[in-house]
């Protein structure tokens, strides 16, 4: 494009898509340091554009030329010179990003229907002939692949906040509907053509698989190669500061602020699966409450039920007081039984509230029979069985959770039933009762029956039910292919990978295969060193596994300092542990991983 700028004439076509070139794409203006092409493209352009509200550029890799394209919308197909439909992949990648948008942007986000249906194609910007291509750039009809999900993505978010996206930044990597960010292929090229031919991208957003490729290729230029896991990463590294002033702005509007209390509160409802990353929850919720003025006492209450249970889904922390029964009164019945479900998983993995207060107000709703539960009960059955089985009360805690998982089964709830069906497979073990073990597998072939489970409903239960083999001492051939693939997958959380991977030194460690245990355990210790999300959580699973190997060689000098390692990292649930379990042993036995 600056070689078109410092032509001395035009012709008036040539100019013309030059115009829209510079209108849609800021991303290729040259930069303000060359200043006959700076103001050549002003002048070309009419002015200095701001990229419009909605758009992103796109990359592409062909068999001959890598590609620069804008994310051009409207409501009917566009009749651009140079404009191209989405192929059926990329269309399906919309989808993705429209799907995992409220996940990802789940306080500021409204009118995502209204964003996701205009019509869309993409606007050719610059393209880069690839050596052994003839010369020739041949573009498709319709631009194709994955590698648009986050892009699609931060252009949702735009349309939906009314903001435009930085002119600076770019992003190559895929996306699922909840909000996952994968690696896709061809960094190097693309990071190639934006170098030499956008000079105004500064920032590139990759898969943190693609970061080493990336900055292997940006070496020693102006391109920082920012490494993401989840589109909550991509929204903050794109809006940053300006989603946080946003908040607060809206929260000056009285019923803007009461829509967005709401918001918080029904998110922190939702349960853990239902966000990818609670940090920026937990943030957003924690500025509400200092910046938001005239908060009534049940915007009070609400807002911080929803930063705790945030803070306690992203790293089992956060404080929060047993909310009065008269505020607990005021909610509908339903909301009112989810509300006490969540108060027992903080207080299983955090000890505030008080396991005791927790209890006493959920007596009356346990009380109902199985018959006549609703599925609320059944949740609330399952989260005081796992705040019994922390606190030590494991008999009790068997009978409540498989009370949950069989009511639930019965009601064709099966995607809800994996959660108490995990616990139910956990306790087995701990109990070292095949008979319950048995009682489980049952509710586990129904299950399955019945339903193709997601892979993120169905890991959590294949973890327990693998752990549980092996304190039964059932150890098939398999288990050690299970365990490796649980703790590979991106798509599973943090905490199950590294509880797979500590059960899986575990198996290793027992023939005598230590060396590979040690290579595992030697991961994680590095990736607790990172300036990665899930540091803290790797640390925690690196102290496990010393705690186990120390206990079962006898050296209590390690056990007592692998002990110390993981009351640092996760001090609420330790302390939870601790007020039931003698020993380090009984501890590690209980930890609900």
């Amino acid at each position: 494009m600056i070689d078109e700028l410092t032509r001395k004439n035009l012709p008036r076509l040539e100019r013309e898509a030059l115009r829209r070139r510079l209108t849609l794409a800021p991303w290729c203006w040259p930069p303000e340091e060359n200043r006959f092409a700076w103001e050549r493209a002003v002048d070309v352009a009419g002015g200095i554009p701001a990229l419009p509200v909605g758009s992103a550029p796109l990359l592409t890799v062909s068999p001959t030329a890598v590609t620069l394209w804008v994310l051009h919308r409207c409501h009917r197909r566009p009749a651009l010179h140079g404009a191209r439909v989405l192929g059926a992949e990329a269309e399906r990648q919309w989808l993705d990003a429209a799907t995992a948008l409220p996940n990802v942007l789940p306080i500021l986000w409204s009118s995502v229907l209204e964003a996701r249906d205009t019509e869309l194609s993409a606007f050719e910007v610059i393209s880069k002939i690839r050596g052994g291509s003839a010369g020739v750039a041949c573009l498709p009809a319709a631009i194709e692949g994955r590698s648009f999900g986050v892009s699609f993505l931060l252009a949702l978010a735009s349309k939906v906040l009314g903001q435009e996206l930085p002119a600076d930044l770019v992003a190559s990597a895929a996306i699922d509907s909840h909000g996952r960010v994968s690696p896709v292929d061809e960094i190097r090229d693309k990071v190639s053509l934006v170098l030499q031919r956008a000079p105004r991208i500064e920032c590139f957003l990759v898969h943190s698989d693609n970061e080493k490729e990336a900055t292997t290729a940006a070496l020693g230029s102006r391109l920082r190669i920012v490494p993401i896991e989840t589109g909550i990463e991509a929204i903050e590294a794109a809006f940053g500061n300006d989603l946080r002033e946003k908040l607060v702005a809206l929260g000056n509007n009285a019923n803007r602020r009461a829509e967005l209390v709401e918001a918080f509160f029904r998110l922190a409802l939702s349960g853990r699966s239902q966000v990818i990353d609670w940090t920026p929850v937990e943030q957003a919720a924690a500025l509400a409450l200092d910046a938001w003025c005239d908060l009534d006492a049940d915007q009070q209450q609400r807002l911080e039920f929803a930063r705790a249970v945030a803070s306690r889904n992203e790293r089992n922390d956060g404080d929060l007081k047993m909310p009065d029964g008269a505020w607990r009164a005021r909610l509908p019945a339903p909301i009112r039984i989810r509300v006490l479900a969540n108060l027992a998983e903080q207080a299983a993995e955090t000890g505030s509230p008080e396991p005791a207060e927790v209890e006493a107000a959920a007596a009356e709703y346990l009380e109902v029979t199985q018959h006549e539960a609703f599925i609320p009960h059944l949740e609330l059955r399952a989260a005081v069985g796992r705040l019994l089985s922390v606190t030590g009360r494991l008999e009790s805690a068997l009978r409540q959770v498989h009370q949950s998982t069989a009511g639930l089964v019965e009601r064709d709830a099966f995607q809800v039933a994996t959660r108490p069906l995990a616990d139910m497979f956990r306790i087995a073990g701990l109990l070292s009762e095949p008979e319950a073990f048995a009682a489980a597998e049952e509710l586990r072939d129904d299950i399955r029956a019945h339903v193709a489970l997601e892979w993120s409903e169905s890991s959590h239960v294949d973890l327990s039910r693998a752990r549980a083999m092996i304190l039964l001492g059932r150890v098939p051939e398999d288990i050690e292919g299970i365990l490796r693939k649980l703790a590979s997958r991106h798509e599973g959380c943090a905490q199950l990978r590294y509880s797979a991977v500590r059960w899986l030194v575990r198996v290793l460690d027992d023939p005598g295969r230590g060396d590979e245990g040690d290579r595992l355990l030697s991961e994680l210790d590095e990736k607790g060193t990172q300036f990665r999300r899930d540091a803290e959580t790797a640390r925690t699973f690196a102290a496990l596994i010393r705690l186990d190997r120390s206990l079962r060689s006898g050296d209590r000098d390690g056990a007592d300092k692998a002990l110390q390692a993981l009351e640092r990292e996760d001090p609420g649930l330790v302390r939870n542990l601790r007020r039931t379990a003698a020993d380090g042993a009984a501890l590690a036995r209980l930890y609900p991983d």
